[in-house]
């Protein structure tokens, strides 16, 4: 379990390192990004890494567990980052999904930060975006919190639309600007 909080640059994550006898094991630690930007997204890989996505221009940068910064790479591509997770393996390693509310798309990243693939448009319909922020990834899934259509939309992992939760509004069921989305281990959806 990792909690982020950012500001201008500045990564304070609160990580659950193990179970222990008397109870949960946390550890803290802080370290400065190299640049002033604010942080948009963060989530871990399989090796237990943290990826930290930065924001205009959009930046990836890996940390491992301990806080040191591994390695980082720009991501020319995305005008305004927004949400990261995990995406399939690859044969040549794990993959990543990001968000760019900025030209309203989703991209799959390799494990190099490499944009093998995008799907999404602008727009208010089946398959459409507009501003997408947060997104899940579930068993060949993907959710996305897109914003200002007040939904979250559903597509699978090679970009075809699955349909859409949520209507707009604040009575129970509905979304107001969702921006951000997770998928549990029973397949709950929080947003």
């Amino acid at each position: 379990m990792i909690v982020t909080v950012g500001m201008l640059g500045v990564l304070g994550v609160l990580a659950l390192a193990a179970p222990q006898s008397e109870g949960l094991l946390y550890r803290q630690f802080q370290t400065a990004l190299p640049f002033e930007q604010d942080i948009h997204a963060v989530c871990t890989t399989a090796a237990q890494e943290i990826l930290v996505v930065s924001g205009a221009p959009a930046e990836i940068a890996w940390f491992d567990a301990k806080g040191e910064r591994l390695r980082q790479q720009p991501i020319l591509e995305v005008l305004e980052p927004g949400g990261i997770a995990r995406g399939p393996a690859l044969e040549s390693g794990p993959s990543y999904w990001i968000t760019d509310s900025g030209t309203h798309r989703i991209l799959h990243l390799d494990a190099k930060g490499q944009v093998i693939s995008s799907f999404g448009s602008y727009g208010s319909g089946p398959g459409e975006l507009n501003a997408p922020r947060g997104l899940a990834s579930r068993e060949n899934r993907l959710f996305v919190a897109d914003s200002r259509n007040n939904r979250v939309a559903m597509f699978d992992c090679n970009g075809t639309w699955l349909g859409a939760l949520g209507t707009p509004g604040t009575a129970p069921g509905q979304l107001r600007s969702p921006q951000a989305v997770d998928v549990d281990g029973r397949g709950g959806v929080w947003v």
